[in-house]
C-alpha cells in the first residue's frame, strides 16, 4: 500500500511538470516603447495594462490596453491614443509566441536561459511575425520573467501607420518621426495557485 501512496505522490508531480501554467502579473511588468522625432530626440512611454498568459503547451499571449498608454504630457498621450493608435478601432495589440519543447529544455530553475522565438504580432488590423531573441529567467517558486535582450524593432509602416505618422509630424510641427520604434519590456508570469496547490497536497495524510 505505501508504494501505491508513493506512485500516487510521484504522479503528481508528474502532473506538475506537464500541467504547470502562468498568468501575468501587471504590476510587477513593465512595456517601453521609444520612438524620435527631429532624428536626435527620443520620447519613452509605457502601457500601464497588460494582460497575459503561458499555458501548459507553451503558448504565450500578451495583450496591451493601447489606451493605457503614458508619456509624462496629457496633450502627446491623446494624439496617440486617438490619431495614431485610434484606440476606438483598434483598442488592443496582441503579441503571440510558441515555445518549441527545445527552447523549454533550455530553462532551468535560478539560471537566464536567452532563446529566440517566432512571435506574431497583430496591431492596427495587421499581423507581423518577428524572432525577436528573449531572456528567460525561472524562480525558485515557478513563476518567470521573461524580458527583452535588446531593444526590439519596429516598422510602423509594417502596419500600417505611415498615415498617422505623418499626421503626427504636422501636428507636433516638427520636420520628421522616425517610423521605426524601439520596444523594451519585462513580463513577470505567476505560476497558477491552483497547479501549486497539487504540489503541496500530501496523498500519504489519507488513512489506509
Amino acid at each position: 500500500m505505501r508504494a501505491v501512496r508513493w506512485l500516487l505522490l510521484l504522479s503528481i508531480f508528474a502532473v506538475m511538470s506537464v500541467q504547470a501554467s502562468w498568468t501575468l502579473d501587471n504590476d510587477r511588468s513593465k512595456f517601453y516603447f521609444t520612438f524620435t522625432k527631429n532624428t536626435h530626440l527620443a520620447t519613452t512611454a509605457t502601457f500601464e495594462r497588460l494582460k497575459g498568459s503561458i499555458s501548459e503547451k507553451g503558448n504565450a499571449s500578451l495583450y496591451i490596453d493601447l489606451a493605457s498608454l503614458e508619456s509624462g504630457i496629457v496633450k502627446r498621450d491623446n494624439r496617440l491614443r486617438d490619431l495614431f493608435f485610434k484606440v476606438v478601432d483598434f483598442p488592443m495589440a496582441e503579441v503571440s509566441v510558441r515555445l518549441s519543447k527545445r527552447i523549454k529544455k533550455k530553462i532551468i530553475e535560478g539560471e537566464t536561459a536567452p532563446v529566440q522565438v517566432s512571435a506574431k504580432v497583430a496591431l492596427n488590423g495587421k499581423q507581423v511575425r518577428m524572432r525577436p531573441e528573449l531572456s528567460v529567467f525561472e524562480h525558485k517558486n515557478g513563476d518567470i520573467e521573461v524580458s527583452s535582450v535588446q531593444p526590439i524593432l519596429l516598422n510602423a509602416s509594417a502596419f500600417g501607420y505611415d498615415e498617422q505618422v505623418q499626421t503626427l509630424v504636422d501636428l507636433a510641427g516638427v520636420n520628421n518621426i522616425s517610423k521605426t520604434v524601439m520596444i523594451n519590456f519585462r513580463l513577470y508570469y505567476h505560476q497558477n495557485p491552483d497547479e501549486i496547490e497539487l504540489l503541496v497536497t500530501d496523498p500519504m495524510s489519507e488513512n489506509s
